[in-house]
């Protein structure tokens, strides 16, 4: 039996890598609280820099995406930043904030696995 999963990276914008590494990694731990079964993994965006990373790619089962979208919108509202959310080979939705976050999530492209 196959399962429908969304798959997507989420960045942060305007922020420093600094910044970028810290936020990251808290949503990172946002998210595996509100769904154990949600895959996060945190990703560099640059092989040639000494951070920690700054990327979050996402791959979410049906039920996951729904828990995961609104632990993802009460994050970034809680930080006041927008994000950029690109779908597995798809376009880039760019300044997201959280007020869209969820609903973006949600309807987001599935794939089989």
């Amino acid at each position: 039996m196959s399962n429908d999963e969304t798959v997507f990276e989420l960045r942060f914008e305007g922020i420093t890598l600094d910044e970028g590494n810290v936020l990251a990694r808290e949503l990172e731990e946002e998210i595996q609280a509100a769904n154990k079964d949600a895959s996060v993994r945190v990703t560099k965006d640059d092989e040639s820099n000494q951070d920690f990373g700054t990327t979050l790619v996402l791959v979410l089962g049906t039920p996951a995406v729904v828990i995961v979208a609104r632990a993802i919108a009460d994050y970034i509202q809680r930080r006041g930043v927008s994000v950029t959310i690109t779908p597995e080979g798809g376009v880039s939705i760019k300044n997201l904030k959280s007020t869209d976050v969820a609903n973006v999530v949600k309807n987001l492209p599935k794939k089989l696995k």
